[in-house]
Parts: C-alpha cells; structure tokens; sequence
C-alpha cells in the first residue's frame, strides 16, 4: 500500500472533532429553543436566580400580562421590579419554603398584576446543579379563571342549602304537630263512637266507622315515616366502627319475640364491622331486616341471611337475602322511591318509605345500595359504605 492511500484512509476514518469554539454556541441554541417552546406554553412561567433573587427567564403569556414589550425585557430583573410589593413578599415567601422542605411547593392564590386580577393554581419547582445544591426556582402560573366564580356560586349555594334546611325544620314542625293533632282528634272521637255507640248502629256504619279508624291511624304511620325519613337526612353523622352483626342479631331477636309461633332460619355472618354512625346503619338493618321478615310471612320455612361479600380479601358489600316473595326486577328503580309499593297493602302492610330511608342513609354514608330478586324467589338487598 502507498503512502498516499493509507493517507487518504486514515483521512476517511478520523471523526471531526468538536472544538471549544463549537461547544458554546450549541449550548446557546438548545437554550435559544428552549425558551422559544417555554414561550408557547398556555402557562405564566417565570425562573428565579435563588442567589440574587433576579429573573433568568419569564415566557409570554407572562409579560403579556405584565404589561411588557417583550418576554426578554423581564430578564436579569430584580424580583421587585417585574411584581408588585405585595407578591414580591408572597414569592419570597414560597422560595423559603422551597429551600426550607427542598421539595415541590403548591398553592392557589389571587395576584394583581398590570392587566388585573388573576387567580393562579401556582408550583414552584426547585431546579438543581449535578451536586443536587438548588440554584433556581421554576413558578409555573396556571390561570384559573372560574375559580371566583365557583366559590361564589358555591358560598350561595350554602345559604340556599341552610335556608332550604329551615324551611325543612319547619316543615318537620308543621307536620308533627298540626298534622297530627286532627288526626288525633277523629281517631279519638270514632274510638268514643265505637265504645258507646256500637250496640246502636247497623253493620253499613260499623263497617264506615272501622274504615275511619284504620285510615286515620295509617295516615298517621304515613306522617311518622315521612317525619323518620327527614330526621335520618338533617341528623348530625358521628363516624365510628360499629359491629352490624350484634346489631343484626338484636333486631332479629326482637323480631322472633314478637313472633314466637314463625319458623325462620337466621343466618348472620359473625363480627361484621363498618365505620358509619351506629344510629343510622341501625335504622339501616332494622329497615332491611324488618322487610325481610315481613316479605317470607307466607313462607312456611323462611330464610333470612346477612353477610358480607368480599373480593381478594376486602368487603365490597353487606347483604340482607331471604326466600319471600321477591319482586319483578324490572321495577327494581322503584324500590328506593319513597311510596312506591311493589306489592299491594292487603298482601303486605306498610308505608312505603323503609327502603327510601335505607337510600338516603346509605348515600349520606357515601355508599350507594341496590336490589337484586325473582318474583316468589326471594329479594337480596346490597349496599355499601
């Protein structure tokens, strides 16, 4: 091989190497793009020099509302003279904080610049050297322009919430005691009618007279379970672990005392346990249990269950399952709606308001509850918390 070959090889091969000449002023155009896309973003950004408290980089959208020419104007600019006093204060402020914690630091906040006022969901990002030491901070500004707007629908919101819950006490008042005071009055002069006078009157008007009494005393159920139904959403909740098992097992307990001739196979799952109020989730059981009982009346061996499902160890739902006469699960949505009776009053007494106060009980624990059953096959009711 000649010497002008292996030249022309070992040219071929040598890299070009890059100078120091080079270096700066790539370093200087990787920084020119940077901060060109900095100033695209939809965001107030700003970076403060930790050491002299100066402005290294504001975008546009910033020094728009600064009231600048120019987004490079801002920069090498004391803090002081881009922000009023009272931010300048509030920057400092969160630059301690950041040094203090040397962490990430959020918080919302109204600030006055030169085009107005604006309420920011503001971060300040520590930006570190290779030895982890902070020597900048990064306030990135998201303008949250609806923020004021909200927290005054929201505070009016409140005083139609308190207002519509006095009308509600009132209302309670009203039914409670004007309500049931005639309701008093003609079940207590039919009780005098049918103890003086029953002897004298023909069976047409003992049968009018019996009509009047069980009217008058299931229109009084129906004011006391509507009274039952405002109480559980207006009470005050009191959150502790209560043991739904033992209050389950109470409940049905008092239930075969008063029907000590039914024969019921109980089952109740031991040491079930839920964090709510223990006055409340009783109103609950007793609601669910009470329908339970009820709904297999006609069965000659009922079945009534209480336990819990659960899913890779955790309880998902609690519940209540018997083998009474069920409902069409088409008309499952109706079942939570207070008066709304899938099964007729002579077949199966009450006020239609049980399940409407579980839903509200439930939801007010933010749970939610659902019904799943077979016509004459039984009725499961669920619900979480």
């Amino acid at each position: 091989m000649s010497d002008i070959t292996e030249h022309k090889l070992t040219s071929r091969r040598k890299p070009r190497q890059v100078t120091n000449q080079d270096q700066p002023q790539n370093t200087a155009q990787y920084v020119e793009k940077l901060e060109t896309l900095l100033s695209l973003v939809p965001y107030y950004l700003f970076v403060v020099d930790v050491s002299t408290r100066t402005i290294s980089f504001s975008n546009k959208a910033l020094a728009k509302s600064l009231g600048l020419v120019d987004h490079q104007v801002a920069k090498g600019k004391a803090i002081a003279e881009c922000f009023s006093p009272e931010y300048t204060r509030q920057i400092i402020w969160q630059q301690q904080q950041v040094l203090t914690h040397n962490k990430v630091f959020h918080l919302q906040e109204e600030v006055k610049l030169a085009d107005g006022v604006h309420y920011f969901d503001t971060t300040v990002t520590p930006i570190k050297n290779d030895e982890g030491e902070i020597y900048a901070l990064l306030h990135t500004l998201n303008d949250v322009q609806n923020i004021a707007a909200t927290q005054k629908a929201l505070s009016q919101r409140s005083l139609q919430l308190e207002a519509a819950n006095r009308e509600l006490e009132s209302f309670s008042y009203s039914v409670s005691h004007d309500l049931q005071s005639p309701l008093r009055i003609i079940n207590g002069f039919s009780q005098v009618l049918w103890s003086t006078c029953q002897p004298d009157l023909n069976d047409h008007a003992r049968h009018y007279l019996e009509r009047i009494q069980a009217n008058s005393q299931k229109m009084s159920n129906l004011i006391d379970a509507l009274l039952e139904l405002s109480r559980v959403t207006r009470s005050e909740m009191k959150s502790i672990e209560v043991n739904l098992s033992q209050i389950a097992q109470n409940i049905i307990e008092e239930l075969q005392t008063q029907n000590p001739d039914r024969q019921v196979e109980i089952k109740i799952a031991p040491d079930l346990k839920a964090q709510g109020d223990p006055q409340l989730l009783k109103i609950v059981l007793d609601n669910l249990l009470h329908n339970a009982w009820k709904y297999t009346s006609k069965r000659s061996l009922a079945k009534i269950e209480f336990d819990v499902l659960t899913a890779n160890g955790e309880q998902t739902a609690f519940y209540v399952r018997d083998n009474g006469a069920g409902f069409d699960q088409d008309y499952a949505d109706k079942l939570f709606t207070a008066f709304q009776r899938l099964h007729s009053q002579a077949e199966f007494p009450g006020t239609g308001i049980g399940l409407a106060t579980v839903q509200r009980i439930v939801y007010r624990h933010g749970g939610k509850v659902w019904a799943k059953g077979e016509c004459d096959r039984g009725t499961t009711i669920y619900f979480c918390l």
